[in-house]
């Protein structure tokens, strides 16, 4: 622009007057909102020193050194502002705090913060939000600095430059390490003058003969002008998945295969990971490559970039992708998976949980991603700046700027993956969740918001996706009439698939189906076996579909269990009547019986809860049943808990509008319990389990379920209460024979006598008689 070239002739030329300031005001703000923060602040310090009483220029100087990483100037700026009363005393001293916080020094930090809170902004209630999770950040550090750290962290200065370097992943081929660099690579790399640094490439080294890491050239073939980054290799190292990005459209994850000598060409993975129109990077898949992590903003996230999953279907499709849930991701970003299948545990960077300062390095630890435990790495991981990119291998890596520079790769040796995580849980890190998110994206991070023009971390020039809280499917209409009011009417896909509804008191009926359930040789017919009329097929519209809880039935029966009515009562207290489009229940039973037994008993199933539902006030043109008898199993365990959990109906509903509705886990009563053995189990108050089942001080006999709204509940004994998402064929009930021990019993199954102590939670030796659980 034209006053990029006439800007220092203006500031030598102008006379000291107001009009004179005004104008070097001008280009100050001109620099400002071009986001050339280094000219800005120079620009903002001649209108200050003609105009000290200028707030919005002192301001916008404080903050353009902020944003320049100049942090000790910015800091003394911010400090000063604070003390002033006016509009920007507020985010003021909440950046006098911030950068405070990023100096190590939580205690003077947390004392800021606490100075903004005295001050009771009503109007500033975002920027209050963000200060109460600063303060948590703070407590956290104030709490982690007590700790003597295992572990010690060295700079690889022997693939470290001036420029940034991230994302060491070790090469299993032949050793390299392999990872993404801003310095000059190749002759075709853009220079990103915004920034002064050229857009980032794969770079590689192998180890000389002094032991030295030495440059390669095994991935060179793979950079283009545009940014790449790496990601992920299989566990022979010959199939590599990586972060390519090209500025005039998105980032994307692309594939390559090590052919002995070169790279194959480079293809994109399908668009259920590649949604159109979306960011998709940092791609980690397991050692198999049958499930993927990535970081991505597409819609139904919880805001900015959000880690997700998916699972192989074939060589060369993928799952729809799930968001692992607000426990892990949050309105800030969440990058860099990395994931060990072998101990569940998902590590990952965040600037949205509560931390030191800007990215933070987190361990996601569960048996579900849904409701994980999360504990801050801690030092020496993290630091009051960004730390990113974990990677266990033969060594343990991490980039991070904590030096106040560009990111270098940081080393370090970590023993075992266990003894590595185990310290992390151990650590006395775990995250508060009363303020471990950000309530908005006005966090800044500094360092990492720099480098967003690259693409590798953010997406250029482009809004995030605005957040959703579930999937949308597109509906047609089949409806009819002619049929006796209250009968049922099967409609027949194949040999296999059958819906079912009710007509309505003037006999009519709907079935709302997606498009691509059905053919044009459907059949409609009655229990009577009348063929229906059917009046009309139209498109029904777009809807919010949500996997309510499932809930389970007696042996060979159809009758609803006590559980089960206060499960359908909590539907219709969740979701509104005139809100919702469809119920789909689908039912299932278990394999004792024949098939055609199996599954008209699904059936029955399935409008017992159609017509309780319909007392509700839910009419019959919004339910259909799916009866699938024993055909699609949760498991093939023949035990009786198994066997109870396939006799099950799974709920969907679909909504005009979104709901946030509460799901809960359920329990299985493995034994006869009183209400207060269970509340133990649980580590929940006996109330809350009588509120959310409907039940009172009586014992639960063996086979009740327990609805649980609590994720931070305690692990219960397996002995005691099994969940569902336990359920594996790897489990059974023992009975302990005299004479045996649990070293004993570990050895006979050749398992670990560590694992079968931890899932019964045995407090005592065992007895003959005593059934536990034994997991091979």
């Amino acid at each position: 622009m034209k006053f990029f070239w006439s800007a220092l002739l203006l500031a030598f030329s102008l006379h000291v007057s107001g009009q004179s300031v005004e104008k070097l005001k001008k280009v100050a703000d001109e620099y400002y909102d071009a986001e050339r923060y280094l000219e800005a602040a120079e620009f903002y310090e001649k209108v200050i020193s003609l105009s000290p009483s200028d707030l919005e220029s002192r301001y916008r100087q404080a903050f353009s050194y902020l944003k320049s990483t100049n942090y000790n100037t910015a800091e003394e700026k911010f400090s000063a502002l604070s003390l002033v009363s006016g509009p920007h005393q507020p985010s003021s001293i909440y950046y006098h705090g911030f950068l405070t916080k990023i100096k190590g020094d939580f205690k003077a930090a947390d004392s800021i913060f606490s100075t903004f809170l005295q001050l009771e902004p009503a109007s500033q209630q975002k920027l209050l939000s963000l200060v109460k999770f600063q303060k948590a950040g703070c407590e956290l550090g104030m709490r982690l600095q007590r700790a003597k750290p295992k572990y010690k962290l060295t700079s690889l200065t022997d693939v470290n430059s001036d420029q940034n370097d991230l994302g060491v992943i070790e090469w299993a081929v032949n050793g390299n390490l392999v990872m993404s660099t801003t310095r000059k690579v190749h002759s075709l790399q853009y220079y990103d003058p915004k920034f002064g640094d050229y857009l980032p490439s794969l770079i590689s080294y192998g180890k000389a003969n002094n032991d030295k890491w030495k440059e390669t050239s095994f991935f060179k073939k793979l950079n283009t002008r545009w940014s790449q980054g790496t990601g992920s290799f299989t566990a022979d190292g010959r199939t590599f998945y990586y972060s390519d990005c090209n500025k005039e459209s998105t980032c994307k994850v692309l594939v390559t295969t090590w052919d002995g000598k070169n790279w194959t060409a480079p293809a994109e993975l399908d668009t259920t990971i590649n949604m159109p129109g979306t960011d998709v990077k940092h791609p980690f898949v397991t050692a198999s490559a049958d499930t993927i992590f990535f970081s991505s903003n597409r819609p139904g996230g919880q805001g900015g970039l959000d880690i997700w999953m998916s699972l192989r279907i074939d060589s060369s499709r993928w799952t729809t992708a799930i968001n692992l849930g607000e426990r892990i991701n949050t309105q800030g970003d969440e990058i860099t998976p990395f994931y060990s299948p072998a101990y569940s545990c998902l590590t990952f960077a965040s600037n949205g949980l509560a931390g030191y300062g800007g990215f933070d390095l987190y361990l996601a630890k569960q048996l579900s991603f849904f409701e994980p435990k999360v504990y801050n790495l801690g030092v020496p991981f993290n630091s009051t700046l960004d730390d990113t990119y974990l990677f266990l291998g033969k060594s343990g890596y991490l980039s991070s700027n904590r030096d106040g520079k560009e990111l270098d790769v940081m080393t370090f040796p970590y023993g075992s993956l266990k003894e590595f995580f185990e310290y992390i849980m151990t650590n006395d890190a775990i995250i508060d969740f009363q303020y471990y998110t950000a309530s908005s994206l006005d966090l800044y991070t500094f360092r990492m918001d720099d480098y967003q023009g690259y693409d590798i971390f953010f997406p250029t020039g482009r809004d995030s996706a605005p957040p959703t809280f579930n999937t949308t499917t597109e509906l047609i209409n089949i409806h009819g009439a002619g049929v006796t009011p209250g009968e049922l009417v099967r409609l027949t896909i194949d040999s296999r698939t059958d819906i079912l509804t009710l007509a309505n008191q003037s006999g009519r009926f709907a079935y709302l189906l997606s498009p691509d359930s059905i053919s044009n040789k459907y059949t409609i017919t009655t229990t009577s076996k009348q063929r229906a009329v059917v009046n009309e097929v139209d498109t029904a519209g777009s809807f919010y579909e949500y996997a309510y809880e499932k809930v389970y039935f007696n042996y060979g029966s159809s009758h609803l269990r006590s559980e089960t009515f206060v499960a359908l009562d909590d539907l219709v207290r969740q979701f509104e009547e005139s809100n919702i489009a469809l119920i789909d229940i689908q039912t299932h039973a278990d394999s004792r019986g024949d098939k055609d037994y199996n599954r008209t008993l699904s059936e029955k199933r399935g409008v017992s809860i159609m017509k309780y539902l319909l007392s509700k006030g839910i009419p019959e043109a919004k339910m259909r049943v799916f009866a699938f008898g024993e055909e699609e199993p949760i498991s093939e365990n023949d035990s009786w808990y198994a066997r109870f959990f396939n006799r099950r109906a799974q709920i969907i509903i679909h909504t005009e509008t979104q709901v946030i509705y509460n799901k809960p886990e359920t329990f299985l009563v493995m034994r006869s319990l009183d209400l207060k053995s269970v509340a133990q189990n649980l580590g929940i108050a006996s109330n809350k389990l009588k509120e959310w089942n409907g039940i009172d001080n009586r014992d639960l006999a063996e086979g009740h379920t327990l609805r649980v709204f609590d994720a931070e509940h305690r692990t219960p004994s397996m002995r005691n209460l099994i969940n569902q998402k336990d359920i594996d064929d790897n489990f059974f009930l023992y009975t302990v024979k005299p004479g045996e021990s649990l070293e004993s019993i570990a050895r006979k199954f050749k398992t670990i006598e560590e694992l079968i102590y931890e899932i019964n939670q045995l407090e005592e030796d065992l007895k003959p008689g005593d059934e536990i659980i034994v997991m091979l």
